[in-house]
């Protein structure tokens, strides 16, 4: 992967995650989730009833990678405050059983402590305008990030985007009955989509707008791409509206 000079590995030490400011409209935060992270609870996989992803130690960022973020988040000054990252943060259920709670333990699920101490640190720091911008899993996602994602009605401390991929994973679909199901019993997320693509972000100091684009082919030359759905935030809301 090309990456700065400062950023080449030392043997087997690599320091990847690192912050820019974009002037005083956006400060990306790139973080690590693979280095420093507590390992897979549970053996890995989608698991229900794994009581080791409640453990309170474990960790995504590791101690001082925590530390960093957060104190960037007590001192930072721009309008939206963004983390670039690998694995999805929102609960994200993978059982359409809604008796069953499954997800996948590679993510923040299999870190619940982790992401609680994410999202008090968010309210510590009174950040107004979070946005959460991951990958990973091949699928377009929206979401809104709960304090209590059992509570519908608890706060929101921000809003994440998942971009599929570009090409794994063939044509993909649409959507089907078993995610429709699973965005069911997480009313948190607001939109799933298996198809490939990019997302494409339009921010400014008043609003954010995140555009879906999907192309209906990639199996073929000829695929046209398409805005399949878009999402607003406006400065100082915490939750996304339809555009």
């Amino acid at each position: 992967m090309p990456v700065r000079r400062a950023l080449m590995p030392r043997g087997p030490d690599l320091l990847a995650y690192r912050r820019f400011a974009v002037g005083d409209l956006v400060s990306l935060n790139v973080l690590d989730t693979r280095l420093f992270r507590s390992d897979q609870p549970c053996g890995d996989g989608i698991r229900a009833d794994c009581r080791e992803a409640l453990d309170p130690h474990r960790t995504v960022l590791g101690d001082t990678q925590e530390r960093w973020l957060y104190d960037g988040f007590n001192t930072a000054r721009a309008r939206w405050t963004v983390l670039g990252q690998q694995v999805i943060v929102m609960r994200n259920d993978r059982d359409p059983d809604p008796q069953v709670f499954a997800p996948s333990l590679d993510k923040w699920d299999g870190a619940v402590a982790a992401r609680d101490r994410l999202f008090a640190a968010v309210e510590a720091a009174r950040l107004t305008n979070l946005v959460v911008l991951t990958g990973d899993i091949h699928n377009h996602w929206a979401g809104e990030l709960k304090r209590n994602f059992d509570d519908p009605r608890s706060a929101t401390v921000g809003v994440e985007f998942v971009a599929t991929s570009i090409s794994s994973g063939g044509d993909g679909f649409d959507t089907n009955d078993s995610f429709k199901a699973l965005l069911a019993q997480d009313p948190h997320i607001k939109f799933f989509n298996n198809q490939r693509g990019y997302v494409r972000h339009v921010v400014t100091p008043d609003r954010w707008q995140a555009d879906f684009q999907v192309l209906d082919r990639v199996t073929r030359r000829d695929g046209q791409v398409s805005t399949r759905k878009s999402f607003v935030i406006e400065q100082g809301q915490n939750g996304l509206a339809d555009a």
